[in-house]
């Protein structure tokens, strides 16, 4: 009974208008830490020979594009793709041009091209959609064929830093 009284009394004291209350301040914090990184996902692409025989490519039918997802934090990074290369093909074959082309959901376009390109991105998530293609005026040979190009993703240092 004497217990409940006290909290009668103390209840009492808190709700009298004009009293005194005793104050209690706590910071309430958060904190992070952001490193540059850049996670870059592929799923490999499929090339097909056209109708006319000349051109090996991820566009032709039974082709298919390879994909890209680009996941990264800290600052967004730059996007590199080296100029392609063809890293499988019959012995003594030299194709006329081996070229990639590449968009994404972020709207860069890159036309085919066989030399080393890249993108800046503004946003630290993208996908992108990467073609290849082999072209050879006489045809191809019997045989396995394999185009890659590297992708190398890293941060950019902030404008005006060095």
């Amino acid at each position: 009974m004497r217990k409940t009284q006290l909290h009668m009394i103390s209840l009492a004291l808190l709700m009298t208008p004009g009293a005194s209350y005793a104050q209690e301040t706590q910071n309430v914090t958060f904190d992070a830490s952001v490193a540059d990184s850049c996670i870059l996902t592929v799923t490999d692409g499929k090339l097909s020979l056209s109708q006319s025989g000349k051109l090996l490519g991820s566009e032709e039918p039974g082709g298919s594009a390879a994909f890209l997802f680009l996941y990264s934090s800290g600052n967004p990074p730059k996007l590199v793709f080296d100029a392609p290369a063809l890293t499988s093909s019959p012995a003594q074959f030299v194709p006329d041009a081996v070229e990639i082309s590449y968009y994404s959901g972020n709207r860069f376009v890159q036309a085919y091209t066989s030399a080393l390109s890249s993108v800046q991105e503004e946003d630290l998530v993208d996908d992108f959609v990467v073609h290849a293609r082999v072209l050879h005026e006489t045809g191809f040979p019997a045989g396995d064929y394999e185009v890659m190009t590297v992708a190398t993703c890293g941060a950019e240092p902030p404008v005006g830093s060095t």
